[in-house]
């Protein structure tokens, strides 16, 4: 008997404890039919405040609290996400809720709706920070680049772009690891790899970078030496010598070709009129007398 009657005040505790929460969503819920019908006018959803909030209900109950703001916030589009399937509508919603109309700048592409739904929010956010230059980053390195992109300004979001596009990150090697640090450490750490992406070519000073950032990022550390270290032996190990020695013989060859073309001609002795006298051993007279 104790039993049940514990049983019967837990279900009526529970029944107190849930009416006032419901009461309040569907007062939250009125609130947010109203502010539409206000903002954006009853066509918007093509009802009166009641079947706005009916609307909004539905949504909310499918697809959470946090779609809520989605509607006064967006309108039109936020009641046309809700009708989709529940895979874009459920991210749509609440990226509208998030970021208001801006968000429209990626739910209204289906190109950047995918990158959006593949990569998370912090994707949707790099994608409206750095609008025209995050999209091809995230398409290549995905959700290893969404931190990194919000990390930074757009002058470096832009040389971000181009080192994935000039394939400069992809030569660096262990990608991930260096847009880690560009996520953690933001413009001061996208700044030093882009003075330094050649340097970071060298396997060593990658690792050494990695290992620790910090210094080498407040300039406590350089890489000055260490790329003479291993660039000279990984060019000398790429070299192709047959070439070089080609190409040095080459200018050997047009050196002496250049030399014997501009080389003086040898002076020709013309014959005197006293040329033929000298040959047969006579000589004038008066030469005889004196």
């Amino acid at each position: 008997m104790k039993t049940v009657l514990t049983a019967v005040l837990s279900a009526f505790g529970l029944l107190f404890a849930v009416v006032p929460a419901s009461a309040q969503v569907s007062r939250a819920v009125r609130e947010c039919a109203e502010a539409v019908v206000t903002k954006f006018g009853s066509k918007v959803a093509g009802e009166s405040i009641e079947g706005v909030s009916k609307k909004i209900t539905t949504a909310v109950t499918k697809y959470g609290d946090e779609t809520l703001p989605a509607f006064s916030k967006v309108g039109a589009p936020a009641f046309a996400a809700a009708e989709e399937a529940a895979e874009t509508a459920a991210p749509k919603l609440k990226l509208m809720a998030r970021q208001g109309s801006d968000a429209l700048w990626v739910t209204a592409d289906p190109k950047k709706m995918a990158i959006f739904i593949k990569n998370g929010d912090d994707a949707a956010d790099a994608m409206l920070k750095h609008k025209g230059i995050a999209d091809a980053v995230l398409e290549r390195w995905g959700t290893a680049a969404a931190k990194p992109l919000n990390a930074v300004s757009t002058a470096n979001a832009k040389r971000l772009a181009i080192m994935t596009a000039d394939e400069d990150l992809a030569k660096i090697g262990r990608t991930d690891e260096v847009l880690s640090v560009i996520g953690k450490y933001g413009d001061s750490a996208m700044n030093f790899i882009w003075r330094n992406k050649l340097a970071l070519l060298v396997g060593a000073n990658l690792a050494a970078f990695l290992a620790n950032p910090q210094p080498f990022i407040d300039g406590v550390t350089t890489l000055a030496g260490k790329p003479l270290e291993g660039t000279g032996k990984a060019i000398a190990e790429k070299t192709n010598w047959t070439v070089v020695l080609l190409f040095a013989m080459s200018l050997g060859a047009l050196g002496l070709g250049y030399w014997i073309w501009k080389r003086p001609e040898p002076q020709t002795v013309q014959p005197g009129p006293n040329h033929n006298q000298q040959a047969s051993g006579s000589f004038p007279q008066s030469q005889i007398k004196s």
